[in-house]
């Protein structure tokens, strides 16, 4: 009975901070936990499926070219730039060195 009244409600749309959520949800958690390690960030996963990785995919015919590896390598040295303004997350520099890396052992 409870449900067919859920059912029949008008709808109201109503525009939610998340991080201000997921902020005081995590402060909820510390203060009942002291002990325990509670952190958040889009990099170890805790906003999936906030967030989603840009990927770029080329065929390793395309990549004999030399303006794809110069795209490429544009795209690695202008990665915080282009994801800021893109409004991505930008990698971390791990991340940022592992796809350098992988680009180098390419070719």
């Amino acid at each position: 009975l409870a449900l067919a009244k859920v059912v029949r409600a008008s709808l109201r749309y109503e525009t939610v901070d998340l991080s201000t959520l997921a902020r005081e949800t995590l402060e909820a958690l510390r203060e009942a936990q002291p002990g325990r390690q509670v952190t958040a960030t889009v990099q170890d996963g805790t906003y999936t499926p906030l967030s989603r990785p840009l990927l770029v995919y080329v065929k390793k015919a395309s990549f004999a070219r030399p303006e794809v590896k110069d795209f490429l390598n544009y795209i690695l040295e202008n990665e915080v730039k282009i994801a800021t303004e893109a409004l991505f997350v930008p990698l971390t520099p791990t991340q940022l060195d592992g796809a350098k890396a992988a680009l180098a052992a390419i070719g």
